[in-house]
């Protein structure tokens, strides 16, 4: 998060409950603000297919990882203003894995990244 608050990006975190088709989590540009800085917002969905609440929990850690990742890619690119930029964006760096879903390499590894550091840390 350290890094997130050095820049001039605001991120929204919200969580919603999962609707059928729905990703773990998208992130999405909202807009500019009269101060200049550009709000971001991050929905993680829930999911009731995880067995536990535990494995529910470890999953939303994992998808918030990789979306603040997409969230860096953003602050990193100032010209990023408007959703038009914000989407030309990403089909210019990402995958785009199914119409209008696009993805980048680097949120994959974060996600990894930190499923990674969820195994490995004790309970």
């Amino acid at each position: 998060m350290a890094d997130v608050e050095r820049t001039d990006v605001v991120v929204y975190i919200r969580a919603t409950p999962r609707r059928p088709g729905d990703l773990a989590g998208s992130t999405g540009f909202m807009g500019v603000g009269a101060d200049g800085r550009r709000w971001l917002m991050v929905t993680l969905y829930g999911d009731t297919g995880w067995t536990t609440l535990e494995d529910a929990e470890d999953r939303q850690l994992i998808t918030l990882g990789h979306e603040l990742r997409h969230v860096l890619e953003v602050a990193a690119e100032p010209g990023i203003t408007s959703p038009e930029a914000f989407a030309a964006f990403y089909r210019a760096i990402g995958h785009e894995w199914k119409p209008a879903h696009v993805d980048t390499a680097d949120a994959r590894h974060a996600g990894l990244r930190v499923a990674a550091e969820l195994a490995t840390s004790p309970e």
